[in-house]
């Protein structure tokens, strides 16, 4: 479970600072935190912020090879151009209201 500011920053905070519980980062969260990086510094910058962050995080939770780089790649591309189509969402709620599908872990395995 979450704390009570579930915001995109304070997520994003409680990532980098290794604040999170491994049950507390599921899917959704990830796409959130993506989300957060790549609208505020696009996919060159926030992209290598988002794949340090989640590397720190799996070597934190001593998960270092559930990391997968281009799995990360291409969700971080996918969100990317989300992003870039749908510029008027400004947080991650209304962003995964609008694109729900990227709820769906397995969907750039297919």
């Amino acid at each position: 479970m979450l704390p009570s500011d579930d915001s995109d920053a304070s997520l994003v905070d409680r990532l980098e600072s290794l604040a999170l519980a491994p049950h507390a980062f599921r899917h959704r969260e990830h796409v959130r935190v993506a989300f957060a990086m790549l609208r505020a510094d696009g996919l060159g910058v926030g992209g290598a912020r988002f794949r340090r962050a989640l590397r720190e995080f799996a070597e934190h939770c001593g998960a270092a090879r559930k990391f997968d780089e281009a799995l990360t790649a291409a969700w971080l591309e996918r969100i990317a151009a989300r992003i870039a189509a749908t510029p008027e969402l400004t947080d991650s709620a209304a962003f995964l209201a609008a694109h729900a599908d990227l709820l769906d872990a397995t969907a750039v395995r297919r």
